[in-house]
């Protein structure tokens, strides 16, 4: 079944921590980040998938998976310095009357598509619909369309989530999965991770 929301995928970042672009970081089974993270999308058929990418992995994106999966868009941020509510405000720009918008940083490789199409579900008298594992807030995000037009009503140095959302009436739902967790900012964590996973299989 086709859900009403759509995705924003964040991976424009400068990577500086890791050394290289966090999207084309692989997973064990040799996906990388930003594959995966969409193919979760495309598996619950949301409306559009777009992926904010600076210069590199917009060319990744065209070499690798345009015209792969269905509803998959690019935009290329030109001024990655103005950093991550820039990215959330031209991701936000390139959709149209959406109803509600998932924001995914790639430095969280994991989407579960059962959890997104239950976000999905609880978002319908909510602001925003956040996920918690034992208490701990996690990846992604789901917010309305009235908190869409209030970031895009924004000058981009005034966009904050955090305090958009504390000033909103949202959900939090508590999952079972701690993967809603990962956050894979320096080459430790990727270590680590990749550790992990070879013990997991």
């Amino acid at each position: 079944m086709k859900h009403n929301s759509s995705a924003v995928i964040l991976a424009a970042g400068h990577s500086s921590r890791m050394g290289k672009n966090k999207f084309a970081l692989e997973l064990a089974n040799g996906m990388t980040f930003l594959e995966n993270i969409i193919i979760a999308y495309d598996k619950m058929e949301c409306n559009s998938i777009v992926v904010v990418a600076n210069r590199g992995g917009a060319a990744f994106f065209k070499s690798f998976l345009k015209n792969k999966y269905r509803r998959l868009q690019l935009v290329e941020n030109h001024e990655v310095d103005r950093g991550r509510p820039y990215s959330i405000r031209l991701g936000l720009e390139k959709l149209k009357n959406c109803h509600s918008v998932f924001i995914h940083n790639v430095d969280n490789p994991f989407a579960d598509s059962a959890i997104l199409k239950m976000m999905d579900e609880s978002i319908r008298d909510n602001d925003y619909v956040r996920i918690l594992y034992k208490g701990r807030g996690g990846h992604p995000v789901l917010l309305s369309a009235k908190i869409i037009k209030e970031i895009l009503s924004l000058k981009v140095e005034a966009i904050n989530l955090k305090t958009i959302l504390t000033s909103n009436k949202g959900v939090d739902l508590e999952v079972s999965n701690s993967n809603i967790l990962i956050n894979i900012n320096t080459v430790d964590d990727y270590e680590k991770f990749t550790f992990a996973q070879s013990k997991t299989g």
